[in-house]
C-alpha cells in the first residue's frame, strides 16, 4: 500500500506507528484519504440526475442484484458488496446484541448509545468542518438526531439486516447519504488537506 498524503490536522503517521504499528498506521493513512470506492460513483451519478441508476439502486436494494436484468457497471459491485455483507449476518448474534442494547437503562442511551453518541460526534473538528460546509451544522441537527434514532430502531430489530428489510435499506441509506455528502463537499471546495476525505 503506497503512503498517501497525510492530513495535516491529524495525529502523525509516526505517532500512530509507535502506538499501533506501521501496518496499522499505513491503513489509517489510506482510510483517511479514501471515501467509499463503491458507493461514491453511484451517489455522484444520482446526485447529478441519473434517474435510471437511482431506480436500479432502489430495486436492487429491495429485491437483490439478481433482480436486475442488466445492472449498471457502477451499481453491480456495490450491490455485490452489500449482499455479501448481508449474507454474513448471524441473526442469533444480532438478536442477542439487540436484547442487550434495548435492555440498557435510558440514561446509557442518552449519554453513550443511540443519539447520545451522535451528539459527541459534533465535537470532532473534522466532522464539524464537513457539516458546516453543508450549511446545516445547526439548523438540521434535530433532524439528524431523529434520523439516527429511526435508523437505529430499524437496524436493531431481528432480521432487519436481510436484503430488502427495513434495517438493511436504512443502513445502506446512511452509506449513500455519506457518499452524497462527500460528493457535495468536493463540489463545494472542501479542503481535504487538514482532515482527509470527508466521512472517510
Amino acid at each position: 500500500m503506497s503512503a498517501p498524503s497525510w492530513p495535516t490536522a491529524r495525529l502523525s503517521r509516526d505517532a500512530l506507528a509507535i502506538q499501533f504499528g506501521a501496518a496499522q498506521a499505513d491503513l489509517i493513512g489510506w482510510s483517511l484519504n479514501t471515501g467509499d470506492p463503491l458507493a461514491d460513483p453511484v451517489a455522484r451519478r444520482i446526485a447529478e440526475g441519473d434517474r435510471e441508476l437511482a431506480a436500479g439502486l432502489e430495486r436492487g436494494l429491495r429485491d437483490g442484484l439478481a433482480a436486475l436484468e442488466r445492472p449498471d457497471p457502477d451499481l453491480a459491485p456495490l450491490l455485490e458488496d452489500l449482499e455479501q455483507a448481508a449474507a454474513g449476518v448471524d441473526d442469533g448474534l444480532l438478536a442477542d446484541g439487540a436484547e442487550g442494547f434495548w435492555t440498557m437503562a435510558p440514561a446509557v442511551h442518552v449519554i453513550s448509545l443511540s443519539v447520545g453518541s451522535l451528539i459527541r460526534v459534533y465535537e470532532s473538528p473534522s466532522i464539524a468542518a464537513v457539516l458546516s460546509g453543508t450549511g446545516r451544522l445547526v439548523d438540521r441537527a434535530d433532524a439528524r438526531l431523529r434520523e439516527t434514532a429511526k435508523w437505529l430502531g430499524e437496524a436493531m430489530l431481528p432480521g432487519a439486516l436481510r436484503i430488502g428489510a427495513p434495517g438493511y435499506l436504512a443502513t445502506v441509506g446512511v452509506r449513500m447519504l455519506h457518499a452524497k455528502v462527500r460528493h457535495y463537499a468536493a463540489k463545494g471546495g472542501y479542503d481535504a488537506a487538514p482532515y482527509g476525505v470527508p466521512i472517510n
